[in-house]
């Protein structure tokens, strides 16, 4: 059975405005938790000796953050200790001010994608979300990535502080003008516990409003289009064979293994999560007790689970898999919410999708099945 791994690295150089990730800017443990990495990784090799990892995503906090090498060594442990499919896809997430030529070739050697947090590039919009890098720094790490035989993706954020409609296509052509074959549009989601929550409270109008975000993400479907990169999934697009393996397998219920902090996991049918604490995570003595959430998923968390995270891709839920695995008629279950999103859905052979122009209102559509 295929795995996909995740690992956290949950170092930053600083925070951004609107981050509400499991993140420190503190990197005196960094060479304490590397090496506890290395022993949460040998302390699953035996837990998941039947499986074979095909995907391995590297993310944040800030991976290139660490020292030149430090991946690579990560990754070596796991390929010891692990079964490893032919040619897996293993992503490594990066901002831009950490990109240097020396990370840049690690990571060719290493890794077979990179994720940027490019965000803008619009400099006053860089400066608000408290980027560390500008336009010039974002350019020049596309242009690094650009020399390599990696596939780049790279974030944008929609509904910063100070953006508007020609900032967002700007920076949309200005990013796949670099040859990119996958781009992720996310709308900004403002947290309570981030310092954007306190700016929202006292000066609202600097942040576009719901309509101008829903304007800004129709524009990045029709210009990502022109470049030949396809949505696939609510907020990403790719040219084809580049979408992201990884994270389909989340959206397709893949088991998939969580090592660091705070990282998820699902493997038969049980969600775990590890600890928040980072202090706590590097003390253990027993990975089993570095769980703090653990949970058996019943029948109709799965077949909910199915649906939410179905609906997500263009490609929708697959009628006769869902039938055949959960022993129901979806059509005949469902028929209630299926008649209120007539119009919104569509069906195609044994597939229902949502239609092209309602992906954004992709929350609305979903809680539907919850009644």
């Amino acid at each position: 059975m295929k795995l996909g791994v995740y690992i956290h690295i949950p170092f930053c150089k600083r925070k951004c405005n609107y981050c509400d990730f499991l993140s420190s800017s503190d990197t005196t443990d960094m060479d304490a938790y590397l090496k506890k990495l290395k022993d949460e990784i040998e302390y699953y090799k035996s837990s998941c000796s039947n499986y074979e990892v095909d995907t391995v995503f590297v993310g944040g906090g800030t991976p290139s953050v660490l020292r030149t090498g430090a991946l690579s060594e990560i990754l070596d442990t796991l390929f010891r200790l692990f079964r490893i499919s032919n040619n897996p896809e293993i992503t490594v997430e990066a901002n831009p001010d950490t990109l240097d030529v020396d990370k840049v070739t690690e990571y060719s050697l290493c890794a077979t994608r990179v994720s940027v947090g490019v965000q803008s590039l619009s400099n006053k919009v860089l400066k608000v979300a408290g980027r560390l890098h500008d336009e010039n720094g974002a350019r020049r790490a596309l242009g690094l990535l650009s020399q390599t035989n990696l596939d780049v993706s790279t974030d944008l954020m929609l509904g910063l502080p100070l953006d508007d409609l020609d900032g967002v296509i700007y920076s949309t052509k200005g990013i796949l003008d670099y040859g990119i074959g996958h781009l992720s549009a996310y709308g900004l989601k403002v947290e309570e516990n981030t310092k954007f929550y306190k700016v929202l409270k006292e000066n609202e109008k600097i942040f576009p409003d719901d309509d101008l975000v829903a304007d800004m993400y129709d524009k990045v479907v029709h210009i990502a289009k022109s470049y030949g990169l396809e949505r696939y999934e609510v907020s990403n697009f790719a040219k084809v064979g580049s979408e992201c393996k990884h994270n389909v397998g989340y959206w397709r219920r893949k088991p998939y293994l969580g090592l660091g902090v705070g990282a998820h996991s699902l493997l038969s049918d049980v969600r775990y999560e590890n600890t928040s604490n980072i202090k706590e995570y590097l003390q253990s003595k027993d990975f089993s007790l570095v769980r703090k959430v653990e949970s058996k998923l019943t029948v109709e968390d799965k077949l909910f689970e199915e649906i939410m995270l179905g609906l997500r891709l263009r490609d929708g839920i697959n009628l006769k898999e869902i039938n055949d695995s959960y022993g129901i008629n979806f059509l005949e279950k469902f028929s209630e919410p299926l008649r209120k999103l007539d119009g919104v859905l569509e069906r195609n052979n044994d597939k229902i999708c949502v239609k092209e122009g309602y992906f954004y209102a992709l929350n609305s559509i979903i809680v539907e099945f919850l009644n």
